[in-house]
């Protein structure tokens, strides 16, 4: 018989008290933190993403393990023109606030690595990636902040633009605090994967 996974079983039983701890919203994701700043549990749901920031860097080093679902995860490298994508990229502050304006990048999208539960992905705080995750699925993350870089980016393909996202669109913004509403429906996908 195999042995239950004990970060599976906990953070299992963090989510069928979930009302009881203060959720955020993040980019394409619920998330709690455990310890501030070092670890977090996320709950991916695609009505919290934006599609200004789901490529990104970070300002920590972070190991992201699968514990229910499964992720997709890409890397990105800038590069020349020649032979890369164009994106409109903005400097954010840590609380998505845009710094400065928008600029031109180029990018190339590296192969897809996948991930089931109990797998996981390292990143370091500047490199550029963007996680694809099925609404519900959960992920354990320990992260080191780091000093440099001082910023984080977010990058989205052109032509798009805030003028063109109508207010339907708008995501939450980053840092509200989950309503019960919100999470009862992202919980019950999340538990669905245990």
């Amino acid at each position: 018989m195999k042995e239950p996974n004990a970060k599976r079983a906990l953070v299992e039983q963090i989510l069928r008290h979930a009302t009881e701890y203060p959720w955020t919203v993040a980019t394409g994701r619920l998330t709690l933190m455990l310890e501030r700043d070092a670890v977090c549990i996320n709950l991916f749901d695609e009505r919290f993403e934006s599609p200004y920031t789901r490529i990104h860097s970070h300002r920590m080093d972070f190991k992201s393990e699968i514990i229910a679902g499964e992720m997709r995860h890409y890397r990105y490298r800038r590069a020349a023109e020649a032979g890369a994508v164009e994106y409109g990229c903005q400097e954010l502050t840590l609380e998505n606030k845009p710094v400065g304006s928008v600029a031109k990048s180029w990018l190339i999208e590296g192969a897809q690595e996948h991930y089931v539960a109990g797998a996981g992905y390292e990143i370091t705080a500047a490199e550029i990636h963007r996680a694809d995750a099925p609404d519900g699925t959960v992920t354990l993350v320990t992260r080191q902040f780091k000093t440099q870089p001082a910023s984080v980016f977010a990058f989205w393909p052109l032509p798009l633009s805030p003028l063109r996202l109508s207010p339907s669109r708008q995501p939450i913004p980053f840092g509200t605090r989950a309503t019960p509403e919100m999470l009862d429906e992202v919980i019950g996908r999340a538990l669905q994967r245990f």
